[in-house]
């Protein structure tokens, strides 16, 4: 923002949490946005996206403009849609070119799994889970007055390195920063290093909840099933830790 001659607070900063889907996203946002210098933007739900469509922000300040009058330093927001649409990369990129972007991840397997069950309780999904987790079902038209991505990605959601590109080329690994959900829920200095990330002071953090969990009965999987598909991650996992230089040892087993 331009310095008006009167205000020399620093100029603002800005996160974005583009997903993934059902690997923590929310509890991500709900935690960092109890820092006193962090807000996120308001709603929770449904997600703001606010760079997916023809009123996207072309500035820094015109995005501001939708917080009110807050007085924090890092300004954040959390839509999940974003991992999908590299178009609001580079739509981000062009209002906010010195933005810091997180991505959380979790086991591919296990992702996939939790978001068929999410949208089978929302009533999305009608098949069984060995039909639904296939290349073909994958595809599957839905309805797009009522989801901004597809609720049948199940597997093309788990390849991270794949949805990240587009992310890496606009901004660069140093403005990026991946976090596996398996960690933030068991290292409490997950939080206090995203926090020193951002430019904030790092607080502590004890105690992390679940949230937005899914309802619907756990769905039995088969054993070749689940073999199958970590195979099929493992190239994708590989290449997710070269780029961004991660340990993802924590999906072993």
């Amino acid at each position: 923002m331009p310095d008006s001659g009167t205000d020399h607070r620093p100029a603002p900063r800005f996160v974005f949490i583009i997903g993934g889907q059902r690997c923590g996203s929310t509890l991500l946002r709900r935690v960092l946005n109890t820092h006193p210098d962090i807000r996120f933007l308001e709603p929770e739900r449904p997600e703001p996206r606010s760079f997916i469509g023809t009123t996207a922000p072309r500035s820094a300040s015109e995005y501001l403009s939708r917080f009110g009058n807050i007085d924090v330093s890092v300004f954040g927001e959390k839509s999940t849609s974003y991992l999908d649409r590299p178009d609001s990369a580079a739509a981000i990129h062009d209002a906010i070119p010195d933005a810091s972007i997180i991505a959380i991840v979790r086991e591919p397997s296990a992702r996939a799994v939790s978001h068929f069950r999410f949208s089978s309780s929302h009533g999305a999904e009608n098949l069984p889970i060995e039909e639904a987790l296939t290349s073909d079902a994958e595809v599957r038209p839905y309805d797009v007055t009522k989801y901004s991505v597809s609720p049948y990605s199940y597997l093309k959601r788990g390849r991270y390195a794949e949805l990240l590109e587009p992310w890496l080329d606009e901004f660069g690994a140093s403005r990026m920063r991946v976090v596996e959900l398996e960690r933030l829920g068991t290292d409490t200095t997950v939080i206090e290093g995203i926090h020193d990330f951002l430019g904030v002071d790092p607080l502590p953090v004890t105690r992390l909840e679940v949230v937005n969990s899914s309802q619907a009965p756990v769905p039995s999987l088969s054993p070749s099933l689940l073999q199958e598909l970590r195979a099929s991650y493992e190239p994708h996992n590989h290449r997710l830790a070269e780029m961004f230089g991660l340990d993802l040892t924590v999906w072993n087993g």
